[in-house]
């Protein structure tokens, strides 16, 4: 019997996905947004993914990420957690069209082995972000500048890196 490190480690990521689901859904913040989310990727999604059944909630929680999807790929819900930091009136609508489409790819482009390694972003994913969203540069630009702080203390100790394959 072969050991499937990939599968494992696919099912410990879904996992800890799920227990932080549990946990946030517990307490989500309020929307102190000029605009609601939820609307906005309703109407991306009518307009650039009409073939999604999917039904999409969006929520503010204080995560390790600014933006996370939480679905299976037959399923008829699915949920967009967006970091508190992004939770302000000043936060450009564009910030939240880049990051609700880069998640509803997620609903399109199924994880793949490239590399030998699997993927949550294989290249075609980053071909649809480009087209779907051409103001990703901006948009990391922003964040970078804005966001610096949360970038430079992340819980993992990890800095922003502006190589990230959303800045090309």
């Amino acid at each position: 019997m072969v050991f499937d490190f990939e599968h494992l480690q696919s099912d410990l990521k879904h996992a800890r996905s799920l227990e932080f689901q549990r946990r946030a859904a517990k307490a989500p913040s309020l929307n102190f947004t000029a605009i609601d989310p939820t609307e906005m990727v309703n109407a991306l999604q009518s307009t650039l993914f009409p073939e999604l059944p999917t039904s999409v909630r969006v929520d503010f929680v204080d995560g390790s990420f600014l933006g996370c999807i939480n679905h299976t790929m037959s399923a008829a819900t699915a949920h967009i957690w967006l970091h508190d930091i992004l939770n302000r009136p000043a936060t450009p609508a564009q910030v939240f069209r880049h990051i609700l489409i880069h998640e509803l790819i997620h609903l399109t482009v199924e994880p793949r082995e490239v590399d030998q390694k699997v993927t949550d972003h294989p290249p075609e994913f980053w071909e649809i972000e480009r087209r779907l969203s051409p103001e990703r540069k901006q948009v990391w630009h922003w964040i970078w500048f804005q966001c610096w702080s949360l970038s430079a203390t992340g819980k993992d100790g990890r800095t922003c890196d502006p190589s990230y394959p959303g800045m090309r």
